[in-house]
């Protein structure tokens, strides 16, 4: 007859082998999912800031005209906007200061627009590491493209690329 009050010391080191692997597979399941969503929303993060600021411009352009526009620099967009019509004749009778898209601000990576008449700037988007302007004239369209980019925690880099063509109604 054989005693079996308990495991054998092969029984015992397999158990603990086995559990060892599954705790393995589950972190390794865990840190492939921490990465995934990290990049995840690195990704929805750099996208949504590059559509908040084609949207502004977007807006703001599509006021304007194109003799109101200072397009000859590709990497900034001046332009004005009118503020007063006359109700009559439907003319504009009033132009706001210059308004400026351009990159700059904190290490020269953000999306600025700039009131030049007041000297007043707003940061519209951040990790912007290119902008470029191109004005056409048949139609008077501009468009816009807008490169983001930022490194995830773990090292990978996420660039973001959105562009846009607005057609100018006045």
């Amino acid at each position: 007859m054989k005693n079996n009050r308990g495991f054998s010391l092969l029984e015992l080191m397999m158990s603990v082998a086995i559990f060892s692997l599954m705790v393995i597979a589950v972190f390794g399941v865990y840190q492939v999912g921490m990465e995934s969503w990290d990049l995840i929303y690195v990704q929805s993060n750099l996208t949504s800031q590059a559509r908040m600021g084609i949207e502004k411009i977007n807006k703001e352009l599509r006021t304007s005209t194109l003799t109101n526009i200072d397009s000859s620099s590709a990497t900034q967009l001046r332009f004005k906007v009118p503020t007063a019509v006359n109700s009559s004749t439907g003319i504009i009778t009033t132009w706001s200061n210059w308004i400026r898209y351009s990159r700059g601000g904190n290490g020269g990576n953000q999306l600025l627009r700039t009131d030049e008449g007041t000297n007043a700037e707003t940061v519209l988007a951040n990790d912007v590491t290119n902008l470029q302007f191109i004005a056409n004239s048949n139609p008077d369209t501009i468009s816009i493209a807008i490169t983001t980019q930022k490194e995830t925690a773990n090292g990978n880099v996420v660039p973001i690329s959105l562009s846009g063509t607005v057609e100018l109604r006045n």
